[in-house]
């Protein structure tokens, strides 16, 4: 009986003996101090008469794991969390369904982001799969290992040290309105939306969670904090409410 690698594999593997027949098999592990332990169980099992050999051994699939995550660790988070979740898992489980939990290596996820960065976007065909949607998937698959790990379904997770897509190279450049810009914007806008967008470009604010997001009696103090500041200058913009 023994421990010992192979080339081929991140794990540990280990060789014994059993009704005199030689067995090798992989501990799952890349830990040699987990591994001694997993040969010490084994060699009590068979010393005790409980090993047979050739026994299945228990398979616990990222599809299983995903149906646990689900019901045991999303019910937990918020509505939205939830929500993302459900999506992240449907794309992650559409590459990683079948696999065994131990076959998922870093250089499988890596892959993954990669293929998944070509894929085209559901909203617009001839745009592929944002870095920052990838991102969130690769979020959530990292919370899933962890929770396989917590769960001793896995002894280490795979997803950590995954590099992600730098987001900023995606995001547009942020600039002012010109002059003519915002009141090209204003003769078209319905009057209903004239005022909200006079404030969020004088005050360059969040359109959504900043100026949409406000209730009406925000709106009007708002409002008459801006006109009065405008007033204090002498430069009231002029059809403010028209």
């Amino acid at each position: 009986m023994g421990l010992y690698q192979r080339k081929d594999s991140r794990f540990w593997w280990m060789s014994y003996t059993a009704a005199n027949t030689r067995t090798f098999e992989s501990t799952k592990t890349s830990s040699k101090d987990i591994a001694r332990k997993i040969l010490r169980q084994r060699e009590g099992e068979i010393a005790l008469g409980l090993f047979k050999v050739g026994s299945p051994c228990v398979r616990f699939t990222f599809a299983k794991l995903c149906e646990e995550f689900l019901s045991s660790h999303s019910p937990t988070l918020s509505t939205s969390s939830q929500r993302n979740h459900r999506t992240f898992i449907k794309n992650l489980k559409l590459y990683f369904g079948e696999y065994d939990l131990t076959e998922i290596q870093r250089q499988m996820i890596e892959e993954y982001r990669n293929h998944r960065r070509r894929q085209p976007s559901q909203s617009n065909a001839k745009l592929t799969v944002k870095g920052a949607t990838v991102n969130r998937e690769l979020q959530c698959l990292h919370c899933m290992f962890q929770f396989a790990v917590t769960r001793k379904y896995i002894t280490e997770n795979p997803a950590t040290g995954v590099k992600h897509f730098d987001e900023r190279r995606e995001r547009p450049i942020k600039r002012m309105l010109t002059a003519e810009e915002e009141q090209r914007i204003l003769n078209v806008a319905p009057p209903s939306l004239r005022v909200a967008i006079i404030l969020l470009v004088q005050t360059g604010g969040r359109t959504y969670s900043e100026g949409l997001s406000l209730r009406w009696s925000k709106w009007i103090s708002t409002i008459r904090s801006f006109a009065w500041a405008a007033t204090s200058r002498r430069k009231t913009p002029n059809n403010l409410f028209h």
